[in-house]
């Protein structure tokens, strides 16, 4: 799929693409696996990124021969909202910049998550990205979560604007998915090294300094 030719929009994942949560995440995951005498590995885990979809936790378990719940996997997973709230984040290199040339030219910018509104929210206004950001859709905004296309569809919707038109960045393969899915140009950013299979974005970026939109 090549680039739109008149880009109305950009939607941004944040988890691992505007800040590097998942390393926090990762290790959450890992415990909340061994809970349930798992011991998952850095792919499986890479794999996890980016969805809400609990049902790939169960599948991985089932791979180690163990019949464990999504609520028992993670029945100890620490609070999020120390991730957002509290621990050291920065946004990535060159993102409020990016963010900010798309608004000066009247490109929508929004954040497609799938953690919660509320601690996406608190973390933008943390790392200094709010005042580029026209809307943020999270979890809670749409029933079914990457892979599927549906947050992006409501991104879309939201703002008005024709899937074909809009290009999304996101670091997981469940995103990727997702945004294809919705008939969107996805470009792949690798800057927080996190391990996730980017390769079926139509483009791959490391660098936000780098990334002429």
């Amino acid at each position: 799929m090549g680039r739109p030719s008149k880009i109305t929009n950009v939607f941004f994942d944040f988890d691992g693409t505007l800040a590097d949560t998942e390393r926090y995440y990762k290790v959450f995951t890992r415990q909340g696996f061994e809970s349930v005498g798992v011991h998952v590995t850095d792919a499986e885990l890479a794999s996890l990124m980016g969805t809400a979809d609990g049902s790939l936790a169960e599948a991985i378990a089932r791979r180690h021969g163990v019949d464990a719940t999504e609520e028992e996997i993670f029945a100890n997973y620490p609070d999020e909202r120390v991730i957002y709230f509290d621990e050291p984040l920065e946004a990535a290199p060159g993102a409020a910049e990016l963010m900010a040339s798309l608004v000066a030219r009247g490109v929508g910018v929004s954040i497609v998550s799938s953690t919660e509104t509320e601690l996406v929210t608190g973390a933008a206004r943390r790392i200094g990205l709010a005042p580029y950001v026209s809307r943020i859709v999270g979890r809670e905004a749409t029933k079914k979560h990457k892979p599927n296309p549906d947050p992006y569809l409501e991104a879309a919707r939201l703002a008005g604007a024709d899937p074909a038109n809009c290009v999304v960045v996101e670091d997981a393969a469940a995103g990727i998915a997702a945004a294809h899915a919705a008939g969107m140009y996805v470009i792949g950013y690798t800057g927080f090294f996190a391990g996730c299979d980017v390769s079926e974005a139509d483009e791959i970026v490391d660098d936000f300094r780098t990334l002429e939109l």
